[in-house]
């Protein structure tokens, strides 16, 4: 207030409301106040000079608080596409607001800004200042950490199909890296197929085998990627063979079956590796001995699943017809002289009236006698 000269001079001060004004009243003609509480408040001024008093001067003040700000975020932060948005979100009274990115570059002086197409890229720390339109500053931060959707994987078979038995290979990329952990399915993985990418199995069964892949990164799962395999059992073989093969005599037909379930394609060959057939059954058409042998039999399926099986061809031709030869007249008293035709390899039995009377094909018979009068056969 104004300062006076006089005798006796005393300085009045006094603020409505009191309470919260900060006012300490003195002596003075200059006071410093210190508002506790925010508000309008009137502060009042006189002063008495010899007992007169001076009229009263007034001050009117608006005492604002600093900003009470409260900080959140609007929207997905996991495992985004970077196809959505996130808004920053502020609570408080304030005329101006500034946000900052404290590592993204990121400004903007809207009260709750939009980030769009968030990312991973865009977590950081945003700083939030706030002022009064008194002048009144308040700073807030708050700390956003968001997490991208992993790319969605692909699934690569080392083969389209399969033999039982055959080794098969997968692979899955990209490469999620050294944290990833791996959700596989199908049949007979490998125990530690959820810590690699790329896994080696020996499917245990035939089908349509269907394996799948997907990728857990930062807690975010991704799409899964299949593959279906056609597993073929491999064509059985166990020969058989159908016809007569002993004794024949040139007429008849002998037949090599494969049994090969499921095959499709059939390659004979003899024991000198001939090809000599490639229909399902090897047929032997008025068979002899010249057919015995051992021959293999190769199959396949529609896939190229193989197999092979051999077996020993045994044919024995008929014996030829015989003669039963009288060599020379016989006489009481001389001999019985008898022959047929000589066979290699063969046995004979002569048989007379008597029973059998030589096993050699021709005998002679000393001291013949009209007691040996008869037919003889051999």
């Amino acid at each position: 207030g104004q300062s006076y000269v006089g005798g006796t001079v005393t300085y009045n001060w006094y603020a409505v409301p009191d309470a919260g004004s900060g006012l300490t009243a003195i002596n003075n003609p200059i006071v410093q106040v210190n508002p506790t509480e925010p508000g309008d408040y009137q502060y009042f001024f006189f002063a008495t000079v010899d007992g007169c008093t001076s009229d009263t001067a007034v001050w009117s003040v608006n005492v604002q608080a600093p900003p009470a700000l409260s900080l959140s975020v609007d929207g997905n932060l996991e495992c985004v596409t970077g196809a959505d948005s996130i808004q920053l979100m502020a609570s408080g009274q304030a005329s101006t607001w500034f946000w900052e990115g404290l590592n993204t570059g990121f400004i903007s002086n809207e009260q709750n800004p939009i980030i769009p197409n968030a990312t991973a890229a865009n977590s950081d720390t945003y700083v939030l200042t706030a002022t009064t339109s008194n002048g009144c500053v308040s700073t807030a931060s708050i700390s956003i950490d968001i997490t991208d959707q992993p790319p969605a994987p692909t699934l690569i078979a080392s083969d389209t199909a399969l033999c039982l038995g055959a080794e098969l290979t997968l692979s899955a990329s990209p490469d999620y890296g050294s944290g990833a952990q791996y959700i596989w399915t199908g049949n007979n993985l490998p125990p530690f197929a959820p810590t690699v990418q790329t896994v080696t199995l020996v499917p245990n069964t035939t089908g349509n085998l269907e394996y799948t892949f997907a990728a857990v990164v930062n807690g975010c799962t991704t799409s899964v990627a299949t593959v279906i395999i056609p597993v073929e059992a491999i064509p059985p073989v166990d020969i058989t063979i159908d016809g007569n093969t002993e004794c024949v005599d040139g007429t008849t037909t002998v037949t090599l079956i494969p049994n090969s379930t499921g095959a499709t394609d059939w390659t004979w060959t003899n024991q000198a590796g001939t090809v000599v057939g490639t229909n399902e059954n090897l047929v032997f058409n008025n068979a002899t001995s010249a057919n015995s042998g051992t021959y293999t039999v190769v199959v396949s399926n529609s896939l190229g699943c193989t197999a092979s099986g051999s077996t020993t061809l045994t044919i024995t031709d008929a014996l030829p017809a015989i003669e039963a030869i009288l060599t020379q007249p016989a006489c009481e008293g001389g001999v019985l002289s008898l022959s047929t035709t000589l066979i290699s390899g063969a046995t004979y039995e002569w048989k007379g009236p008597g029973g059998t009377i030589a096993l050699i094909p021709d005998p002679v018979i000393p001291n013949a006698s009209p007691a040996m009068n008869g037919n003889y056969t051999v």
